[in-house]
């Protein structure tokens, strides 16, 4: 799977790992899952970038022919290809309105102190056998200790 986080800044894209970098960096993930990337949509040429200067070498050149279709036949119901697809000339994705600035907001006295703090909210949740085993009085110390570390 893969998917899109847009933010009123910045826009993140969420990959599959490539077999080849998970083996790499020896990745072992459960039966059933499999690793994935999260980055910046502004690094995405950078990769390509570097996609493209690894084609000179062998191992990738002979992957990058089956990829880009040298060896891959194309079928069009009888008919050749008379056009190469564009990009659309916009973002498709963002409607004209969605990320238009704001009227003037209330500062709060917290988020001053804190220029440029980010937020992640978690949802923990500990089941039956966890609470059975720390004990009922002890579970929330104990998770929150992990999620501390």
């Amino acid at each position: 799977m893969s998917g899109l986080i847009r933010m009123s800044s910045e826009e993140f894209f969420i990959t599959p790992l490539p077999n080849h970098l998970a083996l790499e960096h020896n990745y072992s993930a459960p039966a059933g899952h499999h690793p994935h990337v999260i980055y910046k949509r502004s690094a995405e040429q950078h990769i390509h970038r570097d996609r493209t200067d690894r084609q000179d070498e062998p191992h990738y050149q002979h992957r990058h022919d089956y990829q880009h279709g040298k060896f891959q036949r194309q079928h069009f119901c009888g008919r050749r290809k008379q056009y190469t697809p564009k990009p659309p000339a916009e973002d498709r994705f963002q409607m004209p309105d969605e990320f238009e600035p704001a009227g003037r907001i209330k500062r709060s006295p917290i988020s001053s102190n804190n220029v440029g703090a980010l937020n992640v909210e978690t949802l923990v949740v500990a089941d039956r056998t966890m609470v059975e085993k720390h004990g009922r009085e002890n579970v929330t110390t104990y998770i929150l200790t992990i999620m501390n570390m």
